[in-house]
C-alpha cells in the first residue's frame, strides 16, 4: 500500500493491485459516502464514455481497526490538469470544457432525487466557507498572472455571497 494523498476530508492509498481506499477522517466525512455515490452515479451517466470518474466498488464498515465506513475504487490513471503537457492543453480545455457542459446539463429533477440540494447563499456558513476558500487561494498569488487578475477581482467582487440565480438550476 502507498500514501496516495490527504486532504481536508479524507486520506487515499493505492494498493499494487490498482484499488484506492478512501479513509475518512471524521463521522461526518463518512456520513457523506452514501450521497456521493449517488451522485457518481449521476454523473457517470451524463458524461461521455471517455471520460472516467470514479466507481464505487468496494464499502468498507466500521471496525475495530477503523470507526468509519470506507470506500474503495479502481485507480483512474492520468496526470494533474496542472502538469499536462503544453502540447494538449487545447484538447484537455475542451475534454474539461464538454465534461462540464455534460454535468451542467443534468435536469434539476434528476439532481435532486440523486440527492443534491442547492446549498441557500443565505446560510452564514456560506459566507464563511467563501471568505476562506479566498484566503486560501491568495496564498496562490505569484504563480501566474492569470491567477493574480483573478484573485484581483475576487477582492473587488467576489468577496460576497451573490444572489441566488434566478434562472434553472444547474
Amino acid at each position: 500500500i502507498a500514501h496516495l494523498g490527504s486532504g481536508w476530508d479524507f486520506d487515499a492509498f493505492v494498493t499494487r493491485d490498482g484499488w484506492v481506499f478512501r479513509f475518512p477522517r471524521r463521522a461526518e466525512c463518512a456520513a457523506t459516502l452514501d450521497a456521493e455515490r449517488r451522485i457518481h452515479d449521476l454523473v457517470a451517466r451524463a458524461l461521455p464514455s471517455s471520460v472516467a470518474i470514479p466507481r464505487f466498488d468496494l464499502l468498507g464498515e466500521p471496525s475495530a481497526a477503523f470507526p468509519y465506513r470506507f470506500a474503495g475504487y479502481r485507480f483512474i490513471s492520468g496526470v494533474p490538469a496542472d502538469a499536462v503537457s503544453p502540447a494538449l492543453l487545447t484538447t484537455t480545455a475542451l475534454t474539461i470544457g464538454l465534461a462540464l457542459g455534460a454535468i451542467h446539463g443534468i435536469p434539476d429533477d434528476e439532481a435532486r432525487a440523486s440527492g443534491l440540494r442547492e446549498w441557500p447563499t443565505d446560510d452564514p456558513d456560506h459566507q464563511r466557507w467563501l471568505e476562506r476558500t479566498i484566503a486560501a487561494a491568495n496564498a496562490l498569488r505569484g504563480l501566474d498572472p492569470t491567477v493574480d487578475r483573478s484573485l484581483d477581482w475576487l477582492a473587488t467582487h467576489g468577496s460576497r455571497t451573490p444572489r441566488p440565480f434566478p434562472g434553472p438550476l444547474r
